[in-house]
């Protein structure tokens, strides 16, 4: 359902939001594509998009272009269900439909600088999903297990109405209606998400999308590329963990805010030096004797995984450098939060 927010969210600021619309606009070098790409990176703080989204109701009139679709899905059989706006991506706005008798939803997105795209939906009652989408961009990304996006760039929507008639499994499926929409498109986002972030972004990835653009890019900007992608998931996935933790926590404000400041998230998709440098902060300024370092460096050369790695260098610390462990969660990611302990 939120394929679009997947496109725009996951590669915003990166390929296929700087590269695609800078492609289909003006159709610059390459080069000054990828100038506008690292000042985009720059300003936006990266280019993963939103861990979460909110859809707010709104009531303003839409433009003529979506009311001209939202027409033909209504001929369809599809009921509008409200119209929202996700501010965190840039505006959008967001029509949501169901079609109740065929089991099937649409949505409608109107992006400032994309323009408006159609997903038609199927949402098995088994938690997969089959999307069919006229997204200009996307099809190169890998796709989560039991959820086939298909990708018919410009189709017209009676035509991805009959793709998804002949596409579809014959088993029972689910549709979202009135207030449910919105709620059920926040909680389908976040799922996506949380997947493509403990899965991150691959340079081959990167690669096919800039292929399918035309090629002629450079390894090492796809790598500098892929690299970023992966620098801000790691940053994505210590915030969710913390959020995750937080919501759970039986913590008040108060407490958690004073928790918050010293608090360190070490989570299984963290790599090996980067726990050491959270090893580090943790101690803070005590001194860690020699012995203790050619042990710690042993267990790195085993390869052991972050967690695994911080868990063991601790053990080896006398007891009043020990940090403490207030808690761990589970999602987005296995972590384990840590804080200097008490002296």
């Amino acid at each position: 359902m939120n394929l679009f927010f997947q496109i725009i969210g996951i590669i915003a600021f990166s390929i296929v939001v700087a590269i695609v619309v800078a492609f289909l606009w003006l159709r610059w070098k390459i080069k000054r594509v990828f100038r506008d790409l690292e000042k985009a990176m720059d300003t936006s703080g990266g280019g993963i998009g939103p861990r979460r989204v909110h859809l707010r109701r709104i009531q303003a009139p839409a433009s003529e272009g979506i009311e001209d679709r939202v027409r033909q899905l209504e001929r369809l059989g599809y009921v509008r269900q409200g119209d929202y706006e996700v501010e965190s991506l840039g505006g959008t706005r967001v029509v949501g439909l169901s079609d109740p008798s065929a089991g099937a939803m649409a949505s409608l997105y109107d992006h400032p600088a994309v323009g408006i795209v159609c997903d038609l939906v199927i949402r098995y009652q088994d938690g997969s999903s089959l999307t069919v989408t006229n997204a200009p961009a996307g099809q190169d990304l890998d796709q989560r297990e039991g959820h086939v996006k298909l990708f018919r760039p410009g189709a017209e929507i009676p035509d991805l109405q009959r793709l998804l008639a002949a596409e579809r499994r014959i088993e029972p499926s689910k549709v979202w209606i009135r207030d449910e929409w919105a709620a059920g498109f926040e909680k389908a986002y976040a799922d996506d998400m949380d997947w493509r972030l403990s899965k991150g972004i691959s340079a081959d990835e990167v690669r096919r999308i800039a292929e399918g653009m035309g090629g002629g890019f450079e390894d090492d900007v796809i790598d500098v590329t892929a690299s970023s992608l992966e620098a801000t998931r790691i940053e994505e996935l210590t915030r969710g963990c913390l959020d995750s933790y937080l919501s759970a926590a039986a913590h008040s404000a108060a407490e958690w805010e004073a928790l918050r400041e010293g608090v360190h998230v070490v989570h299984e998709a963290m790599a090996a030096d980067d726990a050491m440098v959270v090893f580090h902060e943790l101690v803070g300024d005590d001194m860690v004797d020699e012995a203790t370092l050619d042990a710690i460096e042993r267990f790195e050369e085993e390869g052991l995984p972050a967690r695994q790695l911080i868990e063991r260098a601790r053990g080896l610390l006398p007891e009043h450098q020990r940090f403490r462990r207030p808690g761990s969660v589970e999602h987005p990611v296995g972590a384990d939060l840590w804080v200097r302990s008490h002296r």
